[in-house]
């Protein structure tokens, strides 16, 4: 889907850009967001950004595309619930 805004994202926070598009896509019902924002909108020199844990990625838009990019972002994603999921079955805190 796409979100457009009248906001000028030159140089924006990605997580500012996140906002935006997650606000445009309200009231509809997924498992997992990727989020591909324009080149212009600042990364601090990073291809993407994903929370950990959590069901959201943020890719700017010459590397959405990459599967090395993508891979990493979700792998992190499902990797870090899989050790907090094993950390308490097995009664450790992760803090």
């Amino acid at each position: 889907m796409t979100v457009n805004t009248s906001t000028n994202l030159n140089g924006l926070a990605w997580g500012t850009c996140g906002s935006i598009a997650t606000g445009g896509a309200n009231g509809i019902s997924r498992d997992y967001t990727m989020v591909v924002c324009p080149d212009v909108v600042d990364f601090g020199g990073a291809a993407a950004w994903g929370n950990l844990p959590g069901s959201m990625s943020w890719y700017l838009s010459q590397y959405a595309s990459a599967p090395i990019v993508q891979v990493h972002e979700v792998v992190s994603f499902d990797f870090s619930i899989f050790i907090t999921n094993v950390s308490k079955m097995i009664g450790i805190d992760l803090c």
